[in-house]
C-alpha cells in the first residue's frame, strides 16, 4: 500500500495511500508468498465489528480445501505495517535522526522501510481483525527472512489497534520492530514460534493478551521472546514495553525449540503487571532472563518490573537462571524484591482460559490505570476475569470469524 514519503513525511517520489476495508470483508493469499504491505506514510483502516470481523486468511481457508483447518499453517505471509516512529536499528550514526530507518525482514521490495521521529505517526486502524493460516520463510530454507502473522515495524502511538487475533501462523504471532504502537484485546492462538516478539527499540503498551499455544501440543515456542539489541545490548532507544492483563497457557511441544513462558534477552526492559504464565508438565522454563551483564543489570534497577503477577507451571521449572555463573535467582527476585507476586500449582482455570469464581487470580490484580492512562482499571491477574469474555463473538475458537 503506497511507498515511502520518508522518515519525517516529506515526499520521497512515492505516493501516500489509504486502504480501507469494511466489516466483515475476507481477503485471502493464494501462496505463502503473498503478503500485504502498508508502506511508512500509507494507512490502512481494517475496521470489523463484534458480529463482523475483518479476515484475512488463505485461499484453501476460504475454498474449505485445507485437510485439517486447525492445523493449517504457513498458507499465506501475513501482513506487515511500517512507520515512522523512532527505532534503534539503523546505519551508524543516523539514531535520533530522520535518516534512521532500516528494511523489513520478510519484503523483498527496498521501498519497505520502518523508523523515523514521529512517535506519534498514524498508519490507520485495525480492529476486531482475524489473521489466520500466515507465516512464511523467504528463500532460502533457515535463511530467518520470515514474514509473521502481523509485523509491525516503527509503527506510532497515533495507530489505534485493538481487538486482534493471529491464529495458528508458522512463525511469530506479532512482531514489533521498534516503535510505539499500543494494543489492547489481543489474542494468539495456535502460534507456531514466538506469540510476541520485540526489539530495536520497542516502547508500546498492550493491555488485556491471551497466548494459548496449541491444545494439541503441536508445535511452538515462546509465549514473550523479547530483545533490545543483539549487538549492542544497552543501546537506544531502548526496548521497554508495559503490559498489564496477560495470561500466557504453554503445551507440551518437545522439540527443536520447547514451548516455554517468557524469555527477555539482549538487554530490553518491561514493566509487567498482572500477568499469568502455566502450562502443563511437558513445557519448557516459564520465566527467563538472559545472563548477559546487560539483561542481569535491568533486574537490579527497575528496567525490568513485575508486580501482581503468577508463575503457575508444572513442569517444576517456574524459573530458569544460571545461578552458578552469576546470574540474578529469578525465583528469589520474583517473590522477594516484586510486588504482590506469587507461585501457585493451581490457579483456577477453566477450559477457555477464563479464571472459576473461586481462582485466587480475581481481585489479586493491580490497577494499572493508575500508573498510566492507557490502561483500563482492573483488578484480576491475567487477561480475563470471570464476567463478560471480551474474545466472544468476533475470535475465531471463541464463537466468531468463520469463513
Amino acid at each position: 500500500v503506497g511507498l515511502d514519503t520518508g522518515a519525517d513525511g516529506t515526499a520521497a517520489g512515492g505516493v501516500v495511500a489509504s486502504l480501507t476495508i469494511e466489516a466483515g470483508v475476507t481477503i485471502f493469499g493464494d501462496n505463502g508468498a503473498d503478503h500485504l504491505v502498508v508502506n511508512r506514510g500509507s494507512q490502512i483502516f481494517a475496521n470489523g465489528t463484534v458480529d463482523a470481523p475483518v479476515v484475512f486468511t488463505s485461499e484453501d481457508d476460504l475454498s474449505n480445501t485445507q485437510v485439517d483447518p486447525d492445523n493449517a499453517i504457513g498458507e499465506w505471509g501475513g501482513l506487515v505495517i511500517l512507520g515512522k516512529a523512532p527505532i534503534n536499528r539503523c546505519p551508524s550514526g543516523t539514531i535520533g535522526t530522520v535518516t534512521c530507518e532500516n528494511a523489513v525482514e520478510g519484503v523483498s521490495n527496498p521501498n519497505a522501510v520502518y523508523g523515523g521521529l514521529d512517535a506519534g505517526d498514524n498508519s490507520g486502524s485495525l480492529t476486531y481483525v482475524q489473521v489466520k493460516y500466515a507465516g512464511f520463510e523467504l528463500p532460502p530454507s533457515g535463511s530467518g527472512n520470515e514474514l509473521n502473522g502481523i509485523t509491525f515495524g516503527g509503527s506510532g502511538a497515533g495507530r489505534r489497534v485493538e481487538s486482534i487475533q493471529v491464529h495458528t501462523d508458522s512463525d511469530d504471532g506479532v512482531e514489533f520492530f521498534g516503535g510505539n504502537v499500543n494494543v489492547k484485546h489481543l489474542v494468539l492462538t495456535g502460534i507456531q514460534d514466538d506469540s510476541i516478539d520485540w526489539d530495536n527499540g520497542f516502547q508500546g503498551k498492550m493491555q488485556y493478551v491471551y497466548v494459548e499455544q496449541d491444545r494439541a501440543s503441536g508445535d511452538a515456542n515462546r509465549g514473550i521472546e523479547a530483545d533490545n539489541d543483539g549487538s549492542v545490548p544497552d543501546i537506544e532507544p531502548q526496548s521497554n514495553p508495559m503490559i498489564s492483563n496477560l495470561t500466557i497457557i504453554g503445551n507440551n511441544f518437545d522439540g527443536e525449540d520447547d514451548s516455554e513462558g517468557v524469555y527477555l534477552r539482549e538487554g530490553t526492559g518491561a514493566q509487567i503487571y498482572n500477568m499469568l504464565v502455566t502450562g502443563p508438565a511437558g513445557m519448557g522454563e516459564c520465566f527467563e532472563v538472559e545472563n548477559s551483564t546487560e539483561s542481569q543489570a535491568n533486574l537490579g534497577d527497575g528496567t525490568i518490573t513485575i508486580s501482581n503477577s503468577v508463575i503457575a507451571c508444572a513442569n517444576g521449572e517456574n524459573f530458569k537462571a544460571d545461578t552458578d555463573n552469576g546470574a540474578v535467582d529469578l525465583e528469589d527476585w520474583f517473590l522477594n524484591t516484586q510486588s504482590n507476586n506469587f507461585v501457585s500449582e493451581s490457579v483456577g482455570l477453566n477450559n477457555d482460559g477464563t479464571p472459576t469464581a473461586e481462582s485466587p487470580l480475581l481481585g489479586a490484580g493491580t490497577d494499572a490505570s493508575q500508573v498510566d492512562g492507557f490502561f483500563e482499571a482492573t483488578d484480576f491477574i491475567g487477561a480475563l476475569d470471570n464476567g463478560s469474555d471480551w474474545r466472544q463473538g468476533w475470535a475465531f475458537g471463541f464463537g466468531g470469524g468463520e469463513v
